[in-house]
């Protein structure tokens, strides 16, 4: 099952762990979209490709798009400032099928899950834009909870 996790998303992130179907955006990510004048084919083609740990760190478009949701989410101040407990808040929902194999249907990660991953990425290397740190901290995130659940 492919799934798209938005960091997130970060994610960063709800619209990256929504289905891969063509009407992936939702309202919010389509007002990003809008705002920044951005493709939302272009955006789509990335969400799409989605695969923990690789979404792209140098996709100038993306990154705008991802600080964007960020803001929205309450993830990311309009400065690239990380907002570590809404980071902890929203990690604790994600989906833990996307990480670990035959996870039960509706099965989260949950706090302390949520809050060791935080603690082990909230900081990343700082990026060129606000985007890119957070594009970055997803694919920490991502990476980590592959690793956690490969244990």
């Amino acid at each position: 099952m492919r799934l798209v996790l938005s960091i997130l998303l970060l994610a960063v992130s709800q619209c990256l762990c929504q289905s891969n179907d063509e009407g992936w955006a939702n309202p919010e990510e389509k007002e990003c979209i809008r705002s920044l004048s951005l493709e939302e084919s272009h955006i789509g083609e990335v969400v799409k490709a989605y695969a923990p740990g690789n979404l792209p760190e140098d996709d100038d478009a993306f990154s705008k798009f991802i600080h964007c949701r960020g803001q929205q989410m309450g993830v990311q101040h309009s400065n690239g400032e990380l907002n570590i407990a809404n980071l902890i808040q929203l990690v604790k929902y994600f989906p833990e099928g996307i990480f670990k194999e035959n996870a039960p249907e509706g099965s989260v990660l949950g706090e302390a899950i949520a809050e060791e991953t935080i603690k082990h990425c909230k900081n990343v290397p700082v990026g060129n834009s606000a985007g890119q740190t957070l594009i970055r901290l997803q694919n920490c995130i991502d990476s980590y909870l592959v690793s956690y659940y490969k244990k």
